[in-house]
């Protein structure tokens, strides 16, 4: 294994992708509190790989994939459990999941493309921290939940059509 994929940042994100399977298995059986706390230990790992990438100067390709990964299956698996529990709105999963769908999708094509990983954007961290925040507040039965629904929404579209900006023009670029 190359010394760049073993780095902290990498493994960190690797060990919230299994704590993320045990917080679903917790979702799934009913087990609210664990799940909430689990799915709360998942996220608080996504500010420490993150802010150690930088701070160690340990920023990977591999880092650039497995961190969105772990966060679209720390998301995704929570909403689609909710979703099936009937806890949750099929329009705003479908719009959650489907833009990281379509994210993943475009992000890879590009990639493979211009042989580069593109970095996430601001806006897009910001919507994943607010549906993260909506998911939670859904597992503990949060009363104003249907507000976070449509500010989640609506930073995920915005997010979005930035993103979508953004690799136009690094495929512009990299034509050049």
């Amino acid at each position: 294994m190359k010394k760049e994929y073993l780095t902290i940042p990498n493994i960190i994100s690797t060990v919230r992708i299994i704590i993320i399977i045990f917080a679903a298995r917790e979702l799934v059986n009913g087990n609210n509190f664990n799940s909430f706390f689990l799915y709360l230990s998942a996220a608080l790992t996504d500010f420490f790989d993150g802010f150690l990438a930088r701070k160690l100067n340990q920023i990977s390709e591999l880092g650039k994939i497995l961190d969105p990964l772990a966060d679209k299956l720390m998301i995704g698996s929570a909403l689609i459990i909710l979703l099936l529990q009937g806890r949750m709105p099929f329009w705003y999963v479908a719009i959650i999941i489907g833009r990281d769908l379509f994210i993943l999708l475009g992000g890879f094509l590009i990639s493979r493309k211009i042989k580069f990983v593109l970095p996430s954007i601001m806006i897009g961290k910001i919507a994943a921290v607010v549906t993260m925040l909506t998911f939670g507040l859904n597992i503990v039965n949060f009363n104003y939940i249907e507000y976070f629904y449509y500010a989640s929404a609506l930073l995920v579209i915005i997010s979005t059509i930035i993103y979508i900006q953004k690799a136009a023009e690094v495929v512009k670029t990299s034509k050049q």
